[in-house]
């Protein structure tokens, strides 16, 4: 498989999770909005650990992890009244997944070894003109180690990109961690709050 299509195959799950159906059904429908606070009490926080991915973070008791399969693990921010995506489907108001790559799979090559700059460079490659657009960037640490966020700053809802923001964590010289969030428009303070502090206690473990 070409790094092209691999590079493509892996941003187009992350990026396009959310259908543009759900995008359009949020904007025709009028919820009262909630209105939440700017900061959080974490004192109550969970932990999740993921021996295997190597990487521990908190999260409120409101979200809900839902799913882990070899690749990622996702949460979701839990209400009483789930939304209708489709006939046999729900969509939460916010949802986190992080995940954990390989370089050398996603690019391709020989090189097991392959700088964190690098591998930035072909992420960002994958993005259309107009999706980059929409979008801001910036370097930054996390836990100590060199990260890369991606943040949805305009709504184009005909780019089919809904994901809020999408941070990238150099975790070694051979392995990559992604965590991405999106969210309901009207909730979407709320859960951008809720991500930042995640990500503030997100922590490598051995």
């Amino acid at each position: 498989m070409s790094r092209t299509l691999v590079i493509g195959t892996i941003a187009g799950v992350l990026l396009v999770s959310a259908l543009v159906g759900l995008f359009l059904w949020q904007r025709q429908s009028s919820p009262s909005p909630q209105t939440e606070p700017e900061v959080l009490d974490t004192s109550n926080w969970q932990t999740y650990r993921n021996e295997e991915f190597g990487f521990e973070f908190m999260y409120p008791d409101e979200w809900e992890i839902i799913k882990t399969d070899p690749f990622s693990v996702s949460m979701v921010y839990k209400l009483e009244e789930r939304r209708p995506r489709n006939s046999s489907e729900y969509w939460y108001p916010g949802e986190v997944s992080a995940s954990k790559f390989v370089k050398q799979e996603l690019l391709g090559g020989n090189d097991p070894i392959i700088p964190f700059e690098v591998f930035v460079e072909v992420y960002m490659s994958a993005f259309s003109e107009r999706e980059r657009a929409l979008l801001e960037t910036e370097t930054s640490e996390v836990d100590g180690r060199p990260a890369f966020i991606i943040t949805r700053v305009k709504d184009d809802p005909a780019s089919g990109f809904l994901v809020d923001k999408i941070v990238l964590i150099d975790a070694s010289p051979k392995e990559v961690v992604l965590i991405s969030v999106q969210s309901f428009v009207e909730y979407e303070a709320y859960i951008r709050i809720v991500f930042d502090q995640i990500l503030a206690t997100f922590r490598f473990v051995e």
